[in-house]
């Protein structure tokens, strides 16, 4: 099972979000397990029952005005019971203060705060965006990915028959490099697959006889696209 950390969640989007740690800093370690995001709802007034404890929960106006809004003491028992399900983390949006008995609470259970400078609907689409690329499944395959005519066609074949050059030639006439030798496909939807590069990047093409070329350079930026939809295999 895919899994990954608040503290992962947190430096891949800190300056995406303008992220920063409220609270909570020893639970950075916690696990993130589901690519979901929701708000608490109704776990916020105490209603557990059915509850995605597994997702990251967002507060945004609404939650906190009803946070401030109810007694004290009813708050802190909401919020404790709503941390010991064991949630990863609780964000924050807008730039919104959060009841300092929420702050306090976050410290001492070790449940981490963060507070994110954007709106709530547009943080909860993103972050699932990020968790979604994430956990999707993944495999790398040999090949070389190109965006001809915006159709993304992956050429397949044994090593040494002539993909890089087939790519080469199609990027001469200026179509656009996904990827060369080594492509990440990851499925998105049921029936859709991303082409991505690997590691390496996707503006490098190794051509027999000649090395290591770096289209970027060669043809500019315009010869090359970080993804592409696979929709035809050579």
């Amino acid at each position: 099972m895919q899994t990954i950390t608040v503290r992962n969640f947190f430096e891949d989007n800190k300056e995406i979000f303008n992220l920063r740690l409220l609270a909570g800093e020893r639970g950075l370690d916690n696990p993130i397990t589901v690519p979901e995001v929701q708000r608490p709802s109704l776990a916020l007034a105490g209603f557990l029952k059915k509850f995605a404890y597994k997702r990251i929960q967002v507060l945004g106006y609404c939650e906190i005005e009803y946070a401030k809004s109810i007694r004290p003491d009813i708050l802190q028992e909401n919020i404790t019971a709503l941390l010991e399900t064991g949630i990863p983390c609780l964000v924050v949006t807008k730039n919104l203060s959060p009841p300092e008995v929420l702050v306090s609470l976050c410290d001492r259970l070790g449940v981490p705060l963060l507070v994110a400078d954007f709106p709530t609907v547009r943080f909860i689409s993103c972050a699932t965006d990020y968790l979604v690329s994430l956990f999707a499944p993944t495999i790398e395959v040999h090949g070389s990915m190109m965006d001809v005519y915006g159709v993304g066609i992956l050429l397949r074949g044994k090593a040494g028959i002539g993909k890089s050059e087939c790519a080469l030639a199609l990027v001469k006439k200026g179509h656009r490099l996904i990827a060369d030798d080594t492509v990440r496909i990851t499925r998105r939807e049921p029936n859709t697959l991303i082409a991505t590069p690997s590691k390496l990047g996707g503006n490098f093409m190794e051509i027999r006889g000649v090395g290591v070329i770096d289209i970027e350079k060669l043809f500019g930026i315009r010869a090359i696209t970080p993804k592409k939809e696979i929709e035809l295999v050579v």
